[in-house]
């Protein structure tokens, strides 16, 4: 009977099929972290009578929705890493306890106040160095948290400007050299507005990216999901590779045209309403 399922580091990607391994009554280590799995953590991984994973390793994906609450079946679950994903909401109560990745813990005075889920991934409206604890609150309190939604992130916090955004699509989208006709996205003196390709609306805010066939080469960054009122994005017929952002779910995007590229994996769940 099957035990251990080590798929790490594998560039897989896709959805992670939830009943069938959660099936396998034996399954006690899993192991699928450092991939390209997009799409809910499954609930039909604990199913009733054969939730019997001690071990579970997700981290590192394109992950997104919430953590089920059915994983509090896991009773006997101790390893837990979701962190670097795009999961959102707040970890189920019954998850979190001293058991889980209590390695976290082994320094800590015992009189200090402790949130177990804390151990598993830090939330919304904060970073940590590794997505779990120690976390450090953004700065902006609920005005961080729409910008730092993610549960486990690590890094920095974002705080983007229009033009940074558009800055690191700009190099994300130029690994093979400047696009083809004209490009003024690298001139910092050109206002956002008036940019090649680019729509405002009667406040500013960047409404529509237009770059149909103009040799972009790279792949589209996770910050984009970062400008909350674009409504159309057409980077058709280039030369992008890599995977769509599921951050694209915050914008508000009605038209996403990526035919004619190279683009892996699939269209993440969540932009398909």
């Amino acid at each position: 009977r099957l035990k251990i399922l080590s798929l790490s580091d594998n560039d897989l990607s896709g959805l992670i099929p939830g009943e069938a391994l959660g099936s396998l009554p034996s399954l006690h280590y899993l192991y699928l972290d450092s991939n390209h799995f997009v799409g809910p953590l499954p609930s039909q991984l604990a199913q009733v009578g054969r939730a019997s994973i001690l071990e579970l390793w997700v981290q590192d994906n394109a992950l997104s929705g919430t953590v089920p609450a059915s994983y509090a079946r896991f009773d006997q679950l101790h390893d837990f890493f979701i962190d670097t994903n795009k999961l959102t909401g707040a970890l189920p109560p019954d998850i979190c306890g001293p058991q889980i990745n209590a390695d976290f813990f082994t320094n800590v005075p015992p009189e200090t106040k402790r949130n177990y889920c804390d151990s598993i991934a830090c939330p919304a409206g904060s970073v940590a160095l590794e997505g779990m604890y120690p976390c450090e609150k953004c700065a902006g309190g609920e005005a961080a948290r729409l910008t730092n939604r993610y549960l486990g992130q690590n890094g920095r916090c974002s705080d983007y400007t229009q033009r940074e955004i558009l800055e690191l699509f700009y190099r994300a989208t130029t690994k093979g050299g400047r696009w083809k006709g004209t490009s003024d996205w690298d001139d910092t003196n050109k206002p956002v507005c008036q940019m090649t390709g680019i729509t405002c609306d009667a406040q500013d805010h960047v409404v529509e990216i237009s770059l149909k066939n103009r040799n972009l080469q790279g792949h589209i960054p996770d910050q984009i999901g970062l400008l909350s009122f674009l409504e159309t994005l057409d980077v058709s017929d280039n030369a992008l590779m890599g995977y769509v952002p599921s951050d694209l779910q915050w914008t508000s995007i009605t038209r996403l045209d990526i035919s004619g590229n190279r683009n892996r994996g699939m269209i993440p769940p969540l932009l398909c309403k």
